[in-house]
């Protein structure tokens, strides 16, 4: 009766206005959250890294260095090619030099490059490598991080190969940065078809704020070869470059389109005074977007949560069932996660993987759907050690997919105005209440207490 009236009397624009004071308000009362958070971390031995963990493979080709890895690749018969500062192994050899589960379309890049900058990674170029290596070149151009970030986000623009994989390879005596990319084969375009791809090519590098070390003129981009640069993908036909080394990411230009993608695709719906632009549910780590959830306290409060729980996401193939902009996505891998795979709207999707890209991570995917009765087709993976269920079954409930997975850990929130009774109900209609091993409540941002539980489904 009284919703009546209030709609009723009271114009939209005033109703709406109104609405948006309550979430102002909430901001206010809910400002210490910030001050917890921050003794949180300055009391917190284990920060969360924007950096995935890289797993160490030993190789198959044993070896003293690099120029010995060489010489015995060609005596086992094992050809490569060559360049300046990178060695690649295509994918009809990766097996031959290490063991692992990688797809047969993958090949290994093994950067020569031993020198570290500011980072953890490797500067892709050297003096120790190549003469050529000026100070400039290699300050722009970064670390191998650096350009697996350059090279997915060209991927995401579909003008370049993937990078899968960032690892380690430990021969006898040394340990090389390498990256499992995508192996397009060696169908090489040439002729006006290479031309309209260089075109296009340089017209969305423009766009998403990749930069051209020595501008578009240089040989890499002249014909008739083209230095061999694009090639074709022989299953799918799409064409790619791949020789992404005189590249580098502007990122003023690049977070600020971010921003504005963030801001149209992912809002919560409301806006505050307290905020600029409209207000995201989750916020952007990194990019100064302010959602109604503190993403950073809500990450530390899941890290207590698990370790409490004594559970490890470390080489887990983990999936987040409305990961929105990959909250848990960048939690996962930065925990150690083999894998991470997330689903959300077709218009979330794009934009939550392009924003992971952005941060260097490899070893996810995000997939567009109608989670009410998304098609499993799209998962690589049937079974996954762990699933992030977050404030999620209000909006799909339990679909009949998610139901038929295989899953060993399952992490479960409710929404606001739940608790632990309602959710239980909900766990005990699926037959799930008696897999529950630990339960909390978590509030962070301006939303209000939501329950959680923890469920172990591994001893089925």
């Amino acid at each position: 009766m009284i919703k009546g009236i209030y709609k009723t009397f009271l114009p939209l624009k005033v109703r709406i206005w109104l609405w948006n004071r309550r979430h102002d308000l909430r901001l206010i009362f809910t400002s210490f959250r910030t001050l917890y958070r921050k003794y949180l971390y300055d009391n917190s031995p284990e920060a969360y890294s924007e950096l995935q963990l890289i797993y160490e493979y030993e190789s198959l080709i044993k070896s003293k260095n690099l120029s010995d890895f060489k010489s015995k690749l060609e005596s086992n018969g094992i050809s490569y090619f060559e360049g300046e500062f990178q060695i690649f192994i295509t994918k009809n050899n990766l097996s031959k030099v290490i063991k692992s589960d990688y797809e047969k379309s993958f090949g290994l890049k093994i950067i020569k490059s031993t020198e570290f900058g500011d980072c953890s990674t490797p500067m892709i170029m050297s003096k120790n490598v190549s003469d050529s290596s000026t100070y400039l070149h290699k300050k722009l151009v970064g670390s191998v991080s650096d350009v697996l970030t350059v090279e997915n986000l060209l991927y995401h623009h579909n003008l370049s190969p993937r990078v899968f994989d960032l690892i380690k390879l430990k021969l006898d005596d040394a340990v090389y940065f390498g990256l499992i990319v995508e192996d397009y084969g060696d169908e090489f375009v040439y002729g006006s078809e290479a031309e309209t791809f260089l075109k296009d090519f340089f017209g969305i590098c423009e766009n998403i704020g990749i930069d051209i070390v020595g501008g578009e003129d240089q040989s890499d981009f002249k014909p008739p070869k083209f230095k061999n640069n694009i090639v074709r993908d022989q299953s799918t036909k799409k064409i790619g470059y791949v020789d992404i080394q005189n590249f580098y990411l502007n990122k003023s230009h690049f977070h600020k389109r971010l921003q504005d993608k963030i801001n149209t695709y992912t809002p919560f719906g409301e806006k505050s005074i307290f905020k600029k632009g409209l207000y995201a549910y989750q916020g952007g780590i990194g990019y100064g977007i302010k959602g109604k959830r503190d993403s950073e306290l809500r990450l530390e409060k899941t890290k207590i949560f698990l370790n409490r729980n004594n559970v490890s996401l470390i080489k887990q193939d983990v999936l987040d069932v409305g990961c929105n902009l990959g909250l848990f996505l960048f939690y996962s891998l930065s925990e150690g996660a083999k894998y991470a795979c997330g689903l959300d709207t077709p218009e979330i999707a794009p934009v939550t993987r392009e924003l992971l890209f952005s941060k260097s991570f490899t070893r996810f995917d995000v997939f567009g759907e109608d989670l009410r009765k998304a098609k499993l087709k799209n998962l690589k993976k049937k079974k996954f050690n762990f699933v992030f269920y977050m404030s999620i079954e209000k909006h799909i409930g339990f679909p009949e997919w998610f139901t038929k997975l295989s899953i060993d850990w399952m992490l479960y929130e409710g929404h606001e105005g739940e608790n632990h009774k309602i959710l239980l109900q909900k766990l005990k209609a699926q037959n799930w209440d008696k897999y529950i091993v630990d339960k909390d409540i978590i509030a962070d941002g301006d939303s209000l207490k939501r329950p959680i539980f923890l469920l172990d489904f591994s001893k089925k």
